[in-house]
């Protein structure tokens, strides 16, 4: 092959090579140009997405702090009600105890003591401090034998126990001496059939002095009255048991 056809060829190849370079170079920044739009479409994509975490974020935060307020605003209404509701609670158990002092004052008045407030309580009090089953209660209880007569308030038994009550609307010193040393004696005697149980004495009343309830305590006699006007209950209960 002569120089001139060398020459020839390699005019073809370079012709192709150049051809074919160029297309490549419009084929690659052809995909370039591409890429670019694809990156910059996701780059705005990640932008609004972003913007809207962060739009919703806020939107959370502002929610959370509205909910916040409303809890404290609810903790404060609670306190509120609950302050209410322990100043009814007080004035409540305020006017318990001035209705019994009220209906205390109304028995001693009208003599009705052991009916109305000593005898409905005997049982659950009696049977709340001793721990017994009373068996039988009874109230105004007379016995006559031959020339010996005596009324007592209340009479209650149970299995090993017999509860003599002897109320008074105005607890005295002599009233209780003469619970003591007579009329317990006097029930003996009436009522042989307790013989064998075991005689437990009461002196009960609406309220009574602070005196009173050592001296009781003193004659092994138990106090029953209302405790700081909330309830009947047996104030001595505690200390003559321990001496047991």
């Amino acid at each position: 092959m002569d120089t001139k056809q060398r020459v020839s060829d390699l005019e073809t190849i370079l012709s192709e090579y150049i051809t074919q370079n160029t297309l490549a170079q419009r084929r690659f920044e052809a995909e370039s140009k591409q890429f670019r739009e694809e990156m910059l479409a996701f780059r705005e994509e990640m932008l609004a997405f972003r913007e809207a975490i962060q739009r919703d974020t806020q939107a959370l935060k502002d929610e959370m702090r509205a909910f916040k307020d409303e809890m404290r605003a609810f903790k404060d209404e609670m306190r509120d009600f609950k302050d209410e509701m322990n100043a009814f609670k007080d004035r409540v158990e305020l006017n318990i105890k001035e209705n019994n002092k009220q209906w205390g004052a109304l028995a001693n008045k009208l003599g009705t003591i052991v009916e109305d407030l000593i005898f409905p309580a005997s049982r659950p009090v009696i049977e709340s401090v001793f721990g017994v089953a009373l068996q039988h209660l009874s109230m105004r209880v007379v016995r006559r034998k031959e020339n010996l007569r005596e009324e007592f308030d209340v009479v209650a038994y149970s299995e090993k126990q017999v509860f003599l009550i002897e109320v008074k609307s105005t607890p005295r010193f002599d009233y209780l001496s003469d619970f003591v040393d007579r009329k317990t004696d006097i029930f003996r005697q009436l009522f042989p059939e307790y013989a064998s149980l075991t005689l437990v004495p009461i002196f009960a009343s609406i309220s009574v002095s602070d005196d009173f309830v050592p001296a009781a305590t003193n004659r092994r006699v138990f106090v029953m009255a209302y405790r700081e006007w909330e309830y009947m209950d047996i104030l001595n209960a505690k200390e003559i048991l321990s001496q047991s």
